[in-house]
């Protein structure tokens, strides 16, 4: 009796695989289409950017369904983000100076991956010369506890001091970081002394920090881009979480910078730093 229908199930069976060889997301199939992602912003790759906050938009082919990104920052890459259908993602506090390497890949429904991620490689140039700013603009106290101030684009600074103002949205919100140390970075010998705030004030100034270098006038400094000094932060209360951060916000009109003829260096840009758990 089998024998009968025989010849209808072997044409069952050759329609059967006739379709899988004409499966886009097949890999056996002769119509397979591998996956494809592309960066869609235009001339990022080799770049340099004037911002600290980038937007980057993509794109796979027709038959992507999510997609997973990369980011390989001054601590090396990040680790490759969970699948989302998202095609853009933003990051902030990208910093001065940086190199970063962005990747993403996409994925079909049957989990077959990009297996050539689209690649864009870009530096940061954000802050207008003569600057001052922080670095890495965002620290994560978790992982990394000290933040350097950093000035560039002057050519030669004989002394003065910066002054920055330590700012929480909610004063009582973010007490377990703190400021434990400021030193100075090698070559500068800078005086350093705190000046607190008040509230009442200044609504949201936890402290301000006026960092004094330059012994007699002379502090050796001749440079166009140095490390003044290094801030190291500490968590006052250990194994605990707030979820909130304080913002390192520079002081342009408090800070006083001179050169060897002492003539005041107009400093006309900054970028401020941002210290959460």
């Amino acid at each position: 009796m089998i024998f009968k229908f025989l010849p209808l199930l072997l044409l069952l069976l050759f329609l059967s695989c006739d379709a899988q060889l004409d499966n886009p997301l097949d890999p056996e199939g002769d119509d397979f289409v591998e996956p494809e992602t592309t960066i869609t912003n235009d001339n990022l790759d080799g770049s340099v950017i004037n911002t600290s906050s980038l937007t980057i938009n993509w794109e796979g082919n027709d038959l992507a369904t999510d997609y997973s990104v990369n980011l390989k920052n001054h601590l090396g890459w990040t680790g490759w983000s969970e699948w989302s259908s998202q095609t853009d993602t933003t990051y902030h506090y990208l910093n001065e100076g940086s190199f970063y390497e962005f990747q993403v890949k996409c994925r079909y429904a049957n989990g077959i991956e990009d297996e050539t991620p689209a690649i864009a490689q870009f530096t940061v140039d954000a802050v207008e010369s003569p600057g001052i700013r922080f670095y890495p603009l965002y620290t994560d106290i978790n992982f990394n506890s000290e933040v350097s101030i950093y000035i560039e684009g002057i050519d030669n600074i004989s002394f003065g001091s910066v002054v920055f103002d330590v700012i929480s949205e909610n004063e009582t919100s973010c007490n377990e970081i703190e400021i434990s140390s400021i030193e100075n970075a090698e070559g500068v010998d800078p005086l350093v002394f705190i000046v607190d705030s008040d509230s009442s004030v200044e609504p949201g100034v936890l402290a301000t920090y006026t960092v004094n270098f330059g012994e007699d006038g002379d502090s050796g400094i001749n440079n166009n881009y140095f490390d003044l000094a290094k801030i190291t932060f500490s968590q006052t209360t250990q194994g605990t979480q707030c979820g909130k951060q304080i913002e390192l916000r520079m002081n342009l009109e408090e800070t006083e910078l001179r050169d060897y003829n002492n003539n005041l260096i107009d400093i006309i840009d900054k970028a401020d730093g941002v210290v959460g758990q």
